[in-house]
């Protein structure tokens, strides 16, 4: 239906003299429609009530007037504009409070001012001494600029055979103070190139120089917390600070952190449910395997901890195998390398008492206070496995005691405790009595082992002092593991251990990863320093163990 409007009810414009344009419009009292001069006199329905039928018109004629004034007031740009907006606002929002877990939060975009920070984003500025990398010429004539100094990885086995490694810093000559970016470069596992640019006197334009490569590599300005990673650009490796950074990719990038492993375990969680998924859907010849989802998933494990392959691309994490494997791997690399070993010289013992106890008949009833019930789960379920065609002849419940351990569950602040909080060891007890019958069970032997551990130990181990460690320590039957672990350290401060022991517990056919040859030595085990030497960073140390009868 059209109406037409009387100019005494057209909107009118007036200028409040500043400019701005104010709209009004007068509202005229008018009889009903079918009395109007002109108009054809036609008799309303009977239903219908004069009153009702007038507010109707003039309701209608009053959305027509606002309709107009709005439309000069907003042009179709910018109305169309604003919709985009507001579409991409709201598209926005419902993706940040339902993120997808495989897909990053969106980088600010390149456009986007974003302060430079003189700290690795993603790790908080450190005061250890950053050192430049050896593999610069006369690399002792520099210094590093505050915490200008980051190592990256990118890892794409799906689109590309890429492996490599990329490391940059903002170096200071020492002489005549000007300022350099120094790059490396290449594989994995391969030297690589180098290059040194620069030699300017201005500190600020070598910033804003450093800062734009590290941007053309990450597609993040530096200092943005946190880390977004993309696809196809590289991820930032979360090294210890202080690392002698060869320059190189012979070896690592330097000490992996303990919360960089961590991450690697995150992936690997997920990667897992992704498979397990799957594997619980109904066969179809349709549906096609997530192939693309688990390449971009391996990228972003092989980016956090880098692996070399050679010119191999690295295997891809697309079946529960390799993914277990994996998994034993970092959880092996926590237990050996990132274990604290303690104070050999305290009084008295945190495990006194344990052996009085009743042994307990399941898993569940020794750690139900303790680990969490998936875990006492797939350890009990495992351990009956074993049980039937173990290659030792022990209960189920003695399986899954050492399962539990292995497993990672509650190793870290069961040795925590067992090392320096000895009046919270006593809610482990009922699991240590179980633990303890299982490795009395097992075949203990004279055997050489080996350890690497992240941390300098030549002050501490002094040859002819007897230590005692009151963790559960893990170890290796292969010198290779040790020293590929010591290789994962790049050349930082480290300890390579060489245990000659009477008493060690062989669990590698327990574990999901027996390529590690993992042995277990009991808390409480007691070793003499035999001898110590330091060969640059890494300090080595042959112990043997001590029995009482030794004594």
């Amino acid at each position: 239906m059209h109406f037409s409007v009387p100019l005494s009810q057209m909107p009118m414009n007036h200028d409040d003299g500043g400019g701005a344009t104010t709209t009004t419009t007068t509202t005229k009292k008018e009889a009903p429609a079918a009395v109007k001069k002109g108009a054809t006199a036609k008799k309303p329905a009977a239903a219908k009530n004069p009153t009702a039928v007038k507010k109707e018109v003039v309701a209608k004629k009053l959305a027509v007037v606002k309709k107009e004034s709005a439309a000069k007031k907003i042009p179709a740009a910018k109305k169309q504009k604003g919709a985009t907006a507001k579409k991409v606002k709201i598209e926005a929002d419902t993706k940040a409070e339902k993120p997808p877990p495989s897909t990053p939060p969106t980088p600010p975009p390149p456009g986007n001012k974003v302060s430079y920070a003189p700290a690795t984003p993603g790790t908080p500025s450190s005061s250890g001494r950053r050192k430049p990398m050896t593999i610069i010429p006369n690399s002792s004539a520099y210094t590093v600029v505050d915490d200008y100094d980051v190592k990256l990885m990118l890892s794409d086995s799906v689109s590309m055979n890429s492996n490599k490694f990329y490391k940059v810093q903002l170096l200071r000559h020492t002489t005549d103070d000007t300022f350099f970016i120094a790059t490396t470069w290449g594989r994995l596992g391969e030297v690589g190139k180098h290059q040194l640019k620069g030699g300017q006197p201005d500190q600020q334009k070598a910033v804003k120089d450093f800062c734009k490569v590290f941007r053309s590599k990450t597609q993040n300005a530096w200092g943005t917390c946190p880390f977004v990673r993309i696809d196809g650009k590289y991820q930032i490796v979360e090294t210890t600070v202080g690392d002698d950074a060869s320059g190189d990719g012979t070896a690592a990038l330097g000490r992996l952190t303990e919360e960089q492993i961590n991450q690697g375990q995150k992936v690997l969680t997920y990667i897992r449910s992704v498979l397990e998924t799957e594997n619980a859907k109904k066969p179809s010849k349709t549906r096609k395997p997530p192939i693309h989802v688990l390449g971009k998933l391996s990228n972003d494990f092989y980016s956090l901890i880098p692996t070399s392959s050679g010119r191999q691309r690295p295997p891809s994490l697309d079946n529960l195998e390799i993914v277990t494997e994996k998994e034993g791997l970092l959880e092996f690399w926590l237990r050996m390398g990132f274990e604290e070993l303690g104070d050999g010289d305290i009084d008295g013992s945190p495990i006194e008492g344990v052996f009085e106890l009743p042994i307990p008949k399941t898993l569940t009833a020794a750690a139900s206070g303790i680990a969490n019930s998936g875990s006492i789960k797939s350890s009990t379920i495992r351990g009956k496995q074993l049980a039937k065609g173990g290659a030792v002849s022990m209960g189920a419940e003695l399986y899954s005691a050492i399962l539990l351990y292995t497993g990672n569950s509650i190793y870290s602040e069961l040795n925590r405790c067992l090392r320096s909080d000895w009046n919270s060891v006593r809610k482990y007890w009922n699991y240590l009595r179980l633990y303890f019958e299982a490795m009395d069970a097992m075949e203990s032997k004279a055997t050489t082992l080996y350890r690497g551990i992240a941390v300098d130990l030549y002050d501490e181990y002094e040859p002819g002092k007897v230590i005692t460690w009151w963790s559960v320590s893990s170890c290796t039957a292969s010198k290779s593991v040790a020293q590929n672990f010591m290789n994962q350290l790049g050349g930082s401060a480290a300890t390579f251990l060489t245990l000659k022991t009477k008493k060690a517990c062989d669990v590698s056919s327990l574990s999901f990863y027996p390529h590690e040859a993992e042995s277990l030595l009991r808390p409480g085990t007691r070793l003499r320093v035999l001898k110590r030497n330091r060969k640059g960073k890494v300090v080595e140390i042959e112990v043997e163990e001590v029995l009482e009868d030794d004594v």
